[in-house]
């Protein structure tokens, strides 16, 4: 079954590429649960950390209605799970034991970054589905600082609001740039920048836990790259909902721009090729870096392993 793509918020000079850009709904997706298996060789300890506390939410906040299944999601949400796992990474990498209740509150905060990016995203058609999305992410992050809060992290807590303020603050610009018209290189590299303030959220914290506030800049470098990196290669692999949702990535402004088809793997290919080097690059960057990090290195190796094959 072939679909057209909606109509477009476009300048008139790109409508007559749009009409060409058609997806077709049997084209293979890698379903994000396959994808955490592959990076994260501890998904299921995170996963097995978050389970207690997700419990604890249905049971105190479970409402009449939807919240409990939208609970259930938390663990997993790569959103919620990447910086478990590189807060891990940094721990480890830096002779410190893993902390769960800091690897939980974080884990749950994240989820309202990801349920609003939802929102924004896909545009639920229903009030129920939006109000389900928006609150229970709400509920999670709160929750999550709780934890913090009662495991003896409050000077954490700080860093990681303020983080998380940045990114919600570049994605709400995002809505006024790359969800409304097509940009250059620099103008889309620009715009999810933000990217680098969730990914460096977990070493971040995990340095301030561990008293190593020189290794601050570090673990804000990192994240910048690591970050930049994921959402490359997930535009890769999100083209067709990209193109559903109205969403204009680096290999769709590339295609309209180009007049590549999208349909045509050979065409695809081109369109994907500069998001492949980018991405490369920021892997590169990392490797320059980690040298006294292994795991963080290992833990972006897998990243970019994962997204040069798509």
């Amino acid at each position: 079954m072939t679909v057209r793509i909606p109509k477009l918020k476009l300048t008139r000079k790109l409508n007559i590429k749009i009409s060409r850009l058609e997806l077709t709904m049997n084209q293979k997706r890698i379903a994000s649960s396959e994808v955490m298996n592959r990076l994260y060789g501890k998904l299921d300890f995170f996963q097995k950390i978050l389970k207690p506390h997700v419990d604890r939410l249905i049971q105190e906040y479970a409402g009449k209605e939807s919240l409990p299944g939208y609970f259930r999601g938390i663990p997993h949400r790569i959103i919620c799970i990447c910086p478990m796992a590189l807060c891990d990474a940094a721990l480890l990498d830096i002779g410190k034991a893993p902390d769960e209740s800091l690897l939980a509150g974080l884990g749950l905060s994240m989820y309202s970054i990801s349920t609003h990016d939802d929102v924004v995203d896909e545009s639920p058609e229903t009030k129920q589905e939006r109000a389900s999305l928006i609150y229970s992410g709400n509920i999670a992050t709160l929750q999550g600082i709780r934890i913090l809060m009662g495991s003896g992290h409050q000077k954490l807590i700080p860093h990681l609001m303020h983080l998380m303020n940045l990114n919600h603050c570049f994605q709400t610009d995002i809505a006024f740039s790359i969800w409304q018209k097509p940009s250059d290189e620099a103008g889309y590299l620009d715009a999810i920048k933000h990217t680098g303030y969730w990914a460096s959220i977990g070493p971040v914290l995990a340095m301030h836990a561990a008293g190593k506030t020189e290794l601050i800049p570090f673990a804000e470098e990192f994240g910048k790259h690591y970050g930049l990196m994921c959402q490359l290669y997930d535009d890769v692999r999100e083209i067709n909902d990209d193109l559903k949702n109205g969403y204009f990535s680096l290999p769709i402004s590339t295609a309209i721009k180009s007049d590549l088809d999208l349909n045509d793997p050979v065409q695809r290919v081109q369109a994907t090729k500069r998001s492949k080097e980018l991405a490369a690059n920021c892997f590169f960057e990392i490797e320059r870096i980690c040298d006294n990090f292994p795991r963080l290195l290992e833990l972006a190796r897998n990243m970019h392993i994962g997204g040069s094959t798509l």
